[in-house]
């Protein structure tokens, strides 16, 4: 079996993500490995206004996400991850698949372990799947956790 003693999972806070925290937590709990929880900020989209405007508003509503997603992975962490695993947040800025990877990478992970909304069809089409592209393009193996009935044909 890979010596896996620190494990990236990812989270966007929603039902599937914490089914994926559980699964990486037993793997953390039987590999006695570190857990890390992470998650990624995205750039908002912008809306066309006065350049001065645009960029004071898009700095402060940055700032108040990051802080947001700080606060809420640390929460989440403490309610979702058992004092007997070892865990730390990560917080990431950028695009979702491309940071996870270069995260996995830089923080030499045994593996990921990433949910999956289990989206089909157009819904897919248009959002894409962060866990397909990571999986695509990570050196680290992954571990695609799709909650049991999630899917929408």
């Amino acid at each position: 079996m890979l010596p896996i003693t620190k494990i990236l999972c990812p989270t966007d806070f929603s039902d599937p993500s914490y089914a994926a925290l559980e699964v990486a937590n037993e793997f953390a709990s039987h590999f006695s490995a570190t857990l890390i929880m992470t998650h990624v900020v995205t750039s908002p989209h912008v809306v066309p206004m006065p350049e001065a405007v645009a960029a004071a508003k898009l700095a402060t509503f940055q700032k108040e996400m990051e802080k947001w997603a700080g606060n809420a992975l640390e929460e989440a962490r403490s309610m979702r991850v058992p004092e007997s695993v070892e865990s730390r947040i990560l917080l990431l800025k950028g695009d979702p698949a491309h940071e996870i990877v270069q995260a996995a990478g830089r923080e030499d992970v045994g593996m990921i372990v990433i949910a999956t909304h289990g989206h089909t069809g157009f819904r897919r089409l248009v959002s894409g799947s962060v866990a397909e592209k990571v999986a695509r393009t990570s050196t680290k193996p992954v571990l695609i956790v799709q909650m049991p009935g999630n899917n929408d044909e």
